[in-house]
């Protein structure tokens, strides 16, 4: 849906679908069932990036709502996992990539400003997720850990 939404051609989703359908990247998440936290934060992301295209292709007052919902979509894909911490830069990429419209600037007008909020949450869980692996000594402080250790 999102490939469609950003090529507004039929031919990209279609070959997309026919190599996935084809060559399965990720097994696991089938054959496995406390795998499911990798598909569930994969439909969320996705799901997430389907209406953060959404919003930017609006000029109507449900414009803000379909923004939020983009949002909440991406809490929830960061709440079923946190490995989708770098959606933000993406979003940023996808933006600069399809919405630029040709002008001069690096960044279309606004896009930080609508990055904002997702950069925010995904700090948030950065800073929770490093606690809680220092905490549960998965991983040292780097203060503690040499530079032989940390390479």
């Amino acid at each position: 849906l999102f490939l469609k939404e950003l090529s507004e051609s039929y031919l990209l989703p279609v070959i997309a679908s026919i190599i996935f359908l084809t060559h399965p990247l990720h097994a696991e998440v089938v054959n496995w069932a406390s795998a499911r936290k990798d598909s569930l934060s994969g439909f969320f992301f996705f799901a997430s990036f389907y209406f953060f295209v959404r919003h930017l292709k609006r000029v109507d007052l449900k414009k803000s709502s379909i923004y939020l919902f983009s949002l909440f979509l991406f809490l929830l894909s960061l709440l079923s996992k946190p490995s989708v911490i770098m959606a933000p830069v993406l979003l940023l990429l996808v933006e600069f990539s399809f919405f630029n419209g040709g002008k001069k600037g690096f960044f279309p007008q606004g896009a930080l400003k609508r990055a904002m909020p997702f950069i925010a949450i995904s700090l948030f869980f950065a800073f929770i997720t490093l606690n809680t692996a220092v905490e549960q000594n998965v991983v040292k402080e780097i203060g503690r850990a040499s530079c032989r250790e940390r390479v």
